[in-house]
């Protein structure tokens, strides 16, 4: 493929998307300040990945083009299609990360101009960190652990909060992975303090995000629904649907848990509207969660007695909601790919 087309068209146009999907997430490609004043060709959200989903063949042949001609724009192509993955992971493979950062590491020395090589450093680690982060979420805990060492020493030597602190929630998730629930609180107590001392809104809502995660897996209810308030009122600047439904998720999840069956319900339907929309990956966890919750609800409605005025008999509810749970995890089925064969089970 011209490289000329390449570095003119196909590298902006994704850049634009990435920012369309991601727009407060780490990149350091120099795309990104070249295109920062242009309006962009995508007018929403579900467009940017519309785009990324259908053109990925092309982006992946460029891609090649580029890793055997111009080190420069191939990690810079890696690194635009970190968000196809996070809503197609069946489609970017996580070697995809890991060629980007060899060859950001090739281009680091190609210059004696500090401020390029360390641009081209912070590009390596964030798309080491992004390999790793891909294994985990498709279930390749051994070899996101045997990464992680060398992609935490990068991010230490940077001097760059926001990867020390993506750095720190890996090795939280890692420690999550292995039951080790404490551990993991420390690490991503770690990572939230990096976020705020130099990271973004968003970097710190996800961190309270997986704080919650983790406390619900204790069990401890009360804590984890005020890490994902903290993580909602970080995001109330922004308006970003697909960040707010990913709030959503697991406050509906947790409501469902605690008995606010309506609430969770009310919830975890705005989650999967949003991903819905965009044709995520994300709606198949939706489908799911919403099957469990219309379920506590119908064991629910089944041993409470009716409103007297209420013309609808806790039977006609009841097998309303479990028609529904039916439907959603059918769906949640035909959504989920099939369990990966390396590691244990995939991340959220």
């Amino acid at each position: 493929m011209d490289l000329h087309v390449i570095e003119t068209s196909m590298l902006p146009r994704a850049a634009h998307a990435y920012l369309m999907l991601l727009p407060d997430a780490p990149r350091f490609g120099a795309v990104f300040s070249e295109i920062q004043d242009e309006s962009g060709p995508f007018d929403c959200a579900a467009a940017a990945l519309n785009w990324l989903t259908h053109d990925y063949d092309t982006l992946r042949e460029a891609l090649d083009s580029a890793t055997h001609h111009r080190d420069d724009l191939a990690w810079q192509l890696a690194e635009t299609l970190w968000p196809l993955f996070l809503h197609h992971r069946h489609l970017v493979s996580p070697t995809v990360f890991a060629d980007g950062a060899a060859a950001a590491a090739r281009t680091a020395h190609t210059t004696d101009d500090p401020e390029h090589t360390r641009r081209h450093r912070l590009g390596q680690t964030n798309l080491l960190l992004k390999e790793i982060a891909a294994r985990m979420k498709l279930g390749d805990i051994d070899t996101a652990e045997t990464l992680l060492p060398a992609a935490t020493a990068l991010a230490g030597q940077l001097d760059s909060p926001m990867l020390q602190a993506t750095a720190q929630a890996q090795h939280g998730q890692l420690a999550r992975a292995h039951g080790s629930l404490t551990e993991a609180l420390d690490f991503l107590r770690a990572a939230l303090r990096l976020e705020e001392q130099g990271g973004t809104p968003r970097g710190a809502s996800m961190r309270h995000r997986v704080l919650s995660l983790i406390l619900r897996d204790l069990c401890l209810y009360d804590q984890a629904e005020i890490h994902l308030f903290l993580a909602r009122d970080l995001l109330a600047a922004t308006g970003d649907a697909k960040d707010h439904a990913q709030i959503s998720e697991p406050l509906g999840t947790l409501y469902s848990l605690t008995g606010r069956h309506d609430e969770a319900v009310t919830e975890l339907t705005r989650a999967l509207t949003v991903f819905g929309e965009l044709g995520s990956h994300y709606q198949a966890t939706c489908h799911h969660q919403l099957a469990l919750a219309l379920e506590r609800r119908a064991a629910t409605t089944l041993h409470t007695d009716p409103p007297p005025d209420d013309t609808e008999t806790n039977h006609d509810k009841t097998t309303q909601d479990r028609h529904r749970a039916a439907l959603h995890r059918s769906r949640a089925r035909e959504l989920t790919p099939a369990p990966s064969a390396a590691g244990t089970a995939p991340t959220t």
